[in-house]
């Protein structure tokens, strides 16, 4: 009989507060792309919900992307963590 079972991950565990975290980037992030897919700059100029809704969410992003602890960060190094930060940076206009 074939076994399932999950393979263990190498993985530590994530600090629950990091795994909200990036539950909260990964959620926001997704509807960001879902309420900007199939459409072009002009429709963002146009609709300002749909343009005021986005920012917030890659403020979301940006906001939890901050509060990740370093550790986590090196678990995931393929996020653009620098980038997320001065995207946030922009949109909220800190220096």
């Amino acid at each position: 009989m074939q076994s399932y079972a999950t393979p263990k991950s190498t993985m530590p565990p994530l600090p629950p507060r990091d795994a909200l975290r990036l539950r909260h980037m990964l959620e926001a992030a997704t509807k960001a792309v879902a309420y900007t897919h199939a459409h072009d700059r002009a429709v963002l100029d146009s609709d300002e919900m749909r343009a005021l809704a986005v920012v917030r969410l890659l403020e979301i992003v940006g906001e939890a992307a901050r509060a990740v602890t370093d550790s986590t960060r090196a678990q995931f190094p393929d996020v653009p963590w620098r980038q997320i930060e001065q995207i946030d940076r922009a949109l909220t206009n800190q220096s």
